[in-house]
């Protein structure tokens, strides 16, 4: 599991530790907490697994979840400018 995360972090050109999220999911792509899934703990209320078949496939979790955050980061960084 963490070997994928890495792998698509550097696919996303995110920072290696930026995200942690999977991290919470103690690395169980089967993860349930208060609506998020997975190992990045994907919301489909808050847009974070557009795109996803399966929220619990951990390749396509981490891929929406890097998207995400990505986007977020943008976001915050064109907000502050």
């Amino acid at each position: 599991m963490r070997r994928l995360c890495r792998r698509l972090r550097a696919q996303r050109g995110s920072e290696p530790g930026a995200l942690g999220s999977e991290g919470r999911a103690n690395y169980n792509p089967n993860a349930v907490s208060r609506g998020s899934q997975g190992l990045m703990q994907a919301d489909a209320r808050d847009g974070a697994v557009a795109n996803v078949t399966n929220p619990f496939d951990p390749a396509q979790n981490v891929d929406a979840g890097v998207r995400h955050l990505k986007g977020c980061w943008k976001a915050m960084a064109v907000m502050s400018s």
